[in-house]
C-alpha cells in the first residue's frame, strides 16, 4: 500500500512506545484490496489509527487503560469542553499548579482528561508513564511541551474519532472476521506491565490464532509477543 495514502492527522497524546517516527513503515504492511474493520487492542497513543482511519468502514480501539480510554472518549464526544479546560490549566500553568492537578481526583469524564493530556504534555520530556503498581511516574518539567495547536489537534482528533467503537478492555475480546485488519501492538516486556505480564498464555493464544484469519500485523519491538513466540 503506498505511503501517499495514508492521512497527515497526529494522536493528541504522546506515549512510551509510541509509533509516530515509524508509522510510515506500518502503513506499508497495510493490507491491499478492501477494507473492513479495524481492531487496535492495545492504543496507547493511536499513531497508527489516526492515520488510517478513513480507509476503513468501522474501527475498534480498546485498552486497559481507563484513563487513556476515558480519555479518548470525552475527546470524541466533548472536544471543546476538554478544550477549556485545557486552556484554563495552560493559563494557571507553574510547579505548584502543576502538582496541584496532579492529586486532584476526579470522575468528570472531560476533568479525567484534560488532567491527563496536561500531565502528558507538561510532565519530564513531555511523556505519559507509570510505576508497576500503576501509579503515576510523571514529574514537573521546566520546559513547555504543549504547542498552541494542541486545541486544533484535539478537534481533528475528535472529528476521526466519531463512528469509532472505544472499549476499556482487554485484547481478549475482539472478534476479529476474515477481511478485518488488526494491529497489535502491545506493552514493552520490560515495562512491567501489571496486567498483560501475567497473561503470556493468553496472549500466544490468541496471536497464534489470528494468521489464519489473514487479518493481522505487529510491530517488531512488540518485545513481549516476540519474547512468548520465540523463546
Amino acid at each position: 500500500m503506498s505511503v501517499a495514502v495514508a492521512n497527515k492527522s497526529k494522536p493528541f497524546l504522546h506515549l512510551i512506545g509510541s509509533k509516530r517516527r515509524i508509522v510510515n513503515k506500518l502503513i506499508e504492511h497495510l493490507p491491499q484490496g478492501p477494507h473492513y474493520n479495524y481492531y487496535e487492542p492495545f492504543l496507547g497513543g493511536g499513531a497508527l489509527f489516526f492515520q488510517v482511519r478513513h480507509l476503513f468502514k468501522q474501527c475498534f480501539l480498546s485498552d486497559i487503560n481507563l484513563d487513556l480510554i476515558t480519555s479518548y472518549n470525552a475527546v470524541k464526544n466533548n472536544p471543546n469542553e476538554v478544550n477549556r479546560l485545557l486552556s484554563l490549566y495552560h493559563k494557571h500553568h507553574s510547579k505548584d499548579y502543576y502538582y496541584k492537578v496532579k492529586n486532584k481526583y476526579s470522575n468528570n469524564p472531560n476533568e479525567i482528561t484534560a488532567k491527563f493530556i496536561y500531565l502528558n504534555k507538561y510532565s519530564f520530556r513531555g511523556i505519559y508513564r507509570v510505576y508497576k503498581n500503576g501509579q503515576s511516574a510523571q514529574t514537573f518539567s521546566g520546559e513547555c511541551y504543549i504547542k498552541l495547536h494542541i486545541a486544533s489537534r484535539i478537534n481533528q482528533c475528535s472529528s476521526l474519532l466519531h463512528g469509532v467503537s472505544i472499549y476499556a478492555t482487554d485484547f481478549s475480546f475482539i472478534e476479529p472476521k476474515k477481511g478485518d485488519f488488526v494491529y497489535l501492538d502491545p506493552p514493552y516486556h520490560q515495562s512491567g506491565e501489571r496486567f498483560y505480564a501475567r497473561l503470556p498464555g493468553v496472549i500466544c493464544f490468541q496471536i497464534i490464532a489470528l494468521p489464519s484469519l489473514e487479518t493481522y500485523t505487529k510491530t517488531s519491538s512488540s518485545l513481549i509477543l516476540n519474547h512468548i513466540l520465540y523463546q
